[in-house]
């Protein structure tokens, strides 16, 4: 007879908890909020009464390419179903190509006052594409809201508003279906299957008291996901927009995170509900920046639990249930419960012995090659690149593309360039002029193509008999290599070397893991493959370590023509008190946590820090502060001449690079008369480079922080512009390296007289 096993026992008990549950609201919200039955015992539905001044004005925000028929029946389901009326419908086109497309905007238009179609173009990046919703609209509530979706319940754009308008709510999400009335996301758990998946996904919408609760329960939960969530103004201006750095995935949860470190409470309401046809807008390709941006974000949560989710259940399972722990450990687990101090560490441990469900390596989605109809036979060479998009060209893809052009030139033959992990638009490419850009789809005789295979699921690209394929990135000759099998087998062709653009040892990006494998496996590839390496250096750490290619040639790195053309006829120019780190949070191997390390430590040790101003160039990231009033200020990617007056204008520079490839700021901060602070690796030492490098052996912040406070002191308020070695004259960038690789090529394929 107890009320938790029969309802029906109790039934004065039902109604006694709804009022005092009534009573609180009142108390905490205000006499607007109440507590109402719901479709369940025990189960109490509050409203929180904010909406009571009225119905402020609500964007919601829907991105869209094409497939106009997902984005129609999204939009006309919002209108014939929602009660609360004072929105506005803001439609992202996001670069439409289909005739029908265009059409069906200008009809949608007429439907209803409250549509409006803004031209959105630019990459595909949802965060960014959403960002540009935000700016065009005086809401204030925005609803994010994928173009498939359909609604079901009338009242869920008040039950979002009111909810994102409570001050102590971050962002709202409702309980979403498949087309089959099972759920799609009833709340996400950070940390759930690797990284963070939909509890109770794919089971029916029934109430029942799982081990950790119904999922018809409204709750509280760290994060929900970006298809259908809710955020007010004045939250966002609290916790600013979405982070842009993830393109595809990710940064929906990243915002809800970001909101709860902020204090606020993110809200799973179970009486919000639509439909989601998940994922019919776009494929399943996942670029390897939201996975690495993703652990980083997760990364407490991962490894501590995700706070709303009880970490004695499985991290494994989107059904909740009790984590199984190997035989072996059960003694251990039990132990570490005793011990409250260290529950911390017992969470962490159980996480690591599960395990890991991440299997899969987005970098290496399949390349699937198909004859090329085109009836173009010549000789064409490739370039596999992951991006041409300014924003992604940095120093290695831009030599990259440099060598890739000289080589082609040479030949004389048609060109290729491909790009695997990011879209291609002319505004922003670094590509050549004279390429014309075709679809993967097309079949084009272009004898200069530019294609984007980034967004390549269930997708194929033309392929001749004679395409010779250029590589950088271990992933593009990883993926590459499957299809020169493919190549050979079709066309019964001989096998045509692999060129590979090698700028750096990458399995050192990935320790011990299955990137690290996966990328040294390139170099140890049974096809013949051509190695082109950047540096002397790295060529004597290759061959240190045993490997060896077919055939191999290197270059030692010059100064940007560009840049050398900013250098000062004189040879001492004077300087501002200001350092200059190259500061890059994303990426492992310029070790920006130790760069900020080392200036904390530089701050503590020179008396005379405030006076000096700290840069950080070469990507955007929030400003550091290290103390005492001294402030890491971000300047974001620079322009060539605005690089180059920031490194004359720089008396102290710090820039760091975890592997054997000598990058090229510390090369270039020093030339132009920078006192500049680096760190040896391997047979790397750039000691002798020229007067004002400090190359040191010892990479701790403490002995990093010292060289630096050294320099400092000796200030003068001059620098000696270091232009007299080869690095400095600049010349030809490659050397002799791409007339031997030219004519060794026109020998190996046949192509003299």
């Amino acid at each position: 007879g107890s009320t938790a096993a029969n309802a029906d026992a109790k039934p004065y008990a039902h109604e006694a908890g709804r009022r005092a549950l009534d009573a609180h609201l009142k108390r905490r919200f205000g006499p607007a909020a109440h507590a109402d039955d719901s479709d369940y015992t025990f189960v109490f539905d509050a409203r929180f009464g904010t909406l009571t001044d009225g119905e402020p004005l609500v964007a919601l925000v829907v991105p869209f390419k094409d497939k106009y028929e997902l984005t129609d029946a999204c939009i006309r389901s919002v209108l014939e179903k929602t009660s609360y009326q004072n929105y506005e419908i803001l439609l992202l086109d996001n670069r439409s190509e289909l005739p029908e497309t265009k059409e069906w905007m200008r009809e949608i238009v007429k439907l209803d006052p409250r549509i409006r179609v803004l031209d959105c173009d630019m990459e595909f990046n949802w965060a960014k594409i959403n960002n540009f919703g935000i700016d065009h609209s005086a809401a204030e509530v925005f609803v994010f809201l994928n173009n498939d979706t359909l609604i079901i319940t009338p009242d869920w754009l008040e039950r979002l508003t009111e909810n994102a308008l409570r001050e102590d709510v971050g962002v709202v999400g409702g309980l979403l279906l498949y087309e089959d009335n099972t759920i799609q996301h009833a709340g996400v758990v950070v940390g759930m299957n690797g990284l963070a998946d939909h509890v109770f996904k794919g089971l029916d919408t029934n109430h029942f008291g799982s081990p950790y609760v119904s999922p018809m329960v409204s709750r509280n939960v760290l994060a929900v996901t970006g298809a259908c969530m809710a955020i007010s103004r004045h939250t966002l201006e609290k916790i600013g927009p979405f982070d842009e750095s993830f393109i595809i995935c990710g940064s929906d949860v990243e915002i809800c995170i970001r909101a709860y470190e902020h204090g606020f409470n993110n809200r799973y309401d179970v009486n919000v509900r639509l439909y989601h046809l998940e994922s019919k807008s776009r494929d399943t390709y996942i670029p390897p920046i939201d996975f690495k941006r993703s652990l980083e974000t997760y990364d407490p949560y991962i490894k501590g639990g995700d706070p709303f989710y009880n970490v004695n259940l499985s991290a494994y399972s989107l059904i909740p249930k009790e984590e199984v722990i190997p035989v072996n450990l059960i003694k251990v687990k039990r132990i570490l419960k005793r011990i409250p101090p260290v529950a911390a560490a017992a969470r962490a441990l159980r996480r690591e012995l599960m395990p890991s469900s991440e299997c899969n390596v987005p970098e290496i989605q399949p390349i699937v090659a198909r004859k090329d109809s085109s009836g173009n036979t010549a000789l064409r060479l490739n370039f596999m690149t992951p991006s041409v998009d300014v924003a992604h060209v940095f120093g290695g893809i831009s030599t990259a593309m440099q060598l890739f052009e000289a080589l082609r030139k040479s030949l004389g033959c048609e060109a290729r360039i491909i790009t695997t992990d990011a879209d291609v638009v002319r505004d922003s490419s670094t590509a050549p002029a004279e390429y014309e850009i075709v679809t993967a789809a097309d079949n084009s005789a272009a004898p200069l193509q530019l294609v984007a295979f980034n967004d390549r699921f269930g997708k194929t690209i033309p392929v001749r008999e004679r395409d010779i394929f250029v590589t950088t990135a271990w992933w593009t000759t990883y993926t590459v290599r499957d299809v020169m099998d493919w190549q050979k087998a079709t066309y019964g062709a001989n096998a045509y070397p692999v060129i590979y653009i090698v700028q750096d040892y990458e399995p050192g990006f990935y320790p011990w893991s299955s990137r690290y494998m996966m990328a040294d496996s390139t170099y140890r590839m049974d096809i013949p493959t051509y190695a082109v390496i950047n540096s002397g250096l790295l060529k004597d750490f290759f061959a240190n370590n045993g490997y060896s290619f077919a055939k191999s040639w290197y270059f030692e790195p010059v100064l940007n023509a560009k840049l050398a053309a900013f250098l000062p006829n004189g040879e001492t120019v004077h300087k501002e008190k200001q350092i200059l780190v190259y500061g890059r949070p994303s990426v492992d191997r310029n070790a920006f946590a130790l760069v900020v390390e080392t200036l904390k430590l530089w701050r503590e040790s020179f008396p005379d820090a405030a006076q000096w101003r700290i840069f950080s160039a070469g990507e955007a990231h929030k400003d550091v502060d290290l103390g005492d009033g001294c402030v890491l200020q971000s300047l974001g990617k620079l322009s060539l001449d605005q690089y180059a007056k920031t490194m004359l204008d720089t008396y102290a520079g710090l820039s760091l690079m975890v592997s054997p490839h000598p990058s090229y700021p510390p090369l270039e901060m020093s030339t132009f008369g920078v006192k500049t602070v680096t760190n040896c690796y391997a047979n790397k030492d750039l000691s002798a480079f020229n007067e004002n490098m400090t190359c040191l052996s010892n990479g701790s912040p403490r002995a990093l922080a010292q060289a630096l406070v050294e320099l400092c002191r000796a200030y003068d308020g001059e620098g000696k512009i270091a232009a007299n070695n080869d690095y400095a004259k600049g010349g030809r960038p490659f050397g002799n390296v791409i007339e031997e690789l030219s004519a060794t090529l026109k020998t190996d394929l046949g192509l003299n007289g």
